[in-house]
């Protein structure tokens, strides 16, 4: 029997405090030579400057002390405890998304990096999510550009003003204030097709950014009568089931293509929470897919986000994610023995559950004042501990960028997705970003 999920909590910034159900799961599956990391790339339209933007940093970390914290182990969870350190940027790209060394980061959960134009922050995911990471960066990069060019920039609820005081709804446990006893289980009967072969040494990854123009982007998804989520999950969909198709593994050639697409909670759960609140759909294809057009996959698509992406369902999911840590085994479990379990429980869901991760940050729109210092903003992921090919989808400034995160060498997936977008119509410009070897 469970135990009822427990009232919402009041939140200091100052003080410890209670990891949520994401950051529980990623700070108990991290390893020395593994940590879930996703960046924010920001690209300028002048030279950054070090100083100033240490500077930024220090009035952020003012305006938001609840990412000036570190993890602490107890003996049932982690929980975050404040730290008073001085914050260093780093000025070189070497090494993008490595797994976080609470020696070289002195306990934060994230870097800042910077070098000619560009500005990136790599985020451990126990910290904060996509949406969360928006309105940091966001208010990073408003402070920076007032410090160095004495402007004024309008505030809106992604961009904040660092000279206001900490709000505590910021720091709100999203998913224990919405959270309610009745619940659902997913079950996942039928194991994803995953890409045979080889994964890429530990903690190596590729990076390949493909940039459209999104007006075109949305003149294709028009056509097919979708938006532009449901068109891109569709052709990533129909490019793993091409890969999938050379497969020599009948099993594997059997098995469904499904995708994991992020859902954030925020759009339906009101919340100024900067910490993780999101969940996912799952989306995918029969076997077979291959054969299918485009616009009989884009018709599954439709149809399964129609039905994962439901406030009912949303809530009713996450909820019992909640309730099962509030269970009274898992509450009273020892950290050092569910560590193990978690960790074999998440390398298993890898490789079971989807066959690859998509998420879709939608247009980013900036005051005037901003966005004629910014020319391009774009999102990844960090490396998975299996093989993988991952994309996230932004769209800023009229462009729209599709980036990819490899940890395994099999390319096929990301070239045909790319093929397919030519041989549509639409023009691509493809360019690495980022390798760790």
């Amino acid at each position: 029997m469970t135990s009822p999920v427990p009232e919402k909590e009041v939140r200091y910034p100052d003080s410890e405090f209670k990891l949520d159900n994401t950051a529980d799961l990623y700070a108990g599956v991290k390893t020395s030579r593994w940590s879930q990391m996703f960046g924010c790339s920001v690209t300028l339209s002048e030279d950054v400057d070090k100083d100033v933007l240490e500077q930024a940093v220090a009035h952020l970390l003012q305006r938001m002390p609840f990412i000036a914290h570190r993890l602490k182990a107890g003996f049932i969870w982690y929980r975050f405890a404040p730290m008073d350190k001085p914050f260093c940027v780093i000025d070189n790209f070497n090494e993008l998304m490595k797994p976080l060394n609470w020696k070289e980061t002195q306990g934060f959960l994230f870097r800042i990096r910077c070098h000619h134009r560009q500005i990136i922050m790599e985020f451990f995911h126990a910290l904060t999510d996509a949406g969360g990471s928006m309105t940091i960066l966001l208010t990073l990069l408003r402070e920076y550009l007032r410090l160095k060019y004495a402007i004024d920039i309008p505030t809106d609820q992604k961009i904040l003003d660092c000279d206001d005081v900490p709000q505590p709804g910021e720091y709100e446990n999203a998913f224990i204030r919405y959270a309610r006893k009745d619940s659902f289980k997913r079950l996942e009967k039928e194991a994803a097709y995953n890409i045979g072969g080889p994964a890429l040494p530990q903690s190596s990854y590729a990076i390949t950014a493909g940039r459209v123009p999104t007006g075109s982007l949305l003149d294709l998804a028009r056509q097919h009568h979708a938006t532009v989520s449901e068109l891109l999950c569709s052709m990533l969909l129909l490019s793993f089931a091409h890969v999938q198709r050379a497969e020599r593994n009948i099993r594997k050639r059997r098995q469904p293509v499904k995708a994991q697409f992020t859902v954030d909670l925020r759009r339906y759960f009101p919340t100024p929470t900067l910490r993780n609140f999101s969940s996912y759909a799952l989306i995918g294809t029969a076997p077979g897919a291959e054969d299918c057009s485009l616009d009989d996959v884009i018709a599954r698509v439709h149809n399964t986000l129609k039905t994962e992406i439901d406030k009912e369902r949303l809530l009713s999911v996450f909820s019992g994610d909640v309730t099962f840590k509030h269970s009274f085994l898992v509450s009273n479990t020892p950290l050092m023995l569910k560590k193990p379990i978690m960790k074999f429980l998440f390398r298993r869901a890898l490789r079971r559950h989807f066959s690859t991760i998509i998420s879709n940050l939608g247009v980013i729109d900036l005051p005037e004042e901003m966005s004629s210092y910014i020319e391009r903003i774009e999102y990844l992921f960090g490396p998975t501990p299996l093989p993988a090919t991952n994309m996230v989808i932004t769209s800023y400034n009229n462009q729209t960028s599709l980036i990819f995160t490899r940890t395994t060498p099999n390319t096929d997936v990301e070239r045909h997705f790319f093929d397919s977008l030519v041989k549509a119509g639409i023009p691509v410009q493809i360019e690495s970003i980022g390798s760790r070897d």
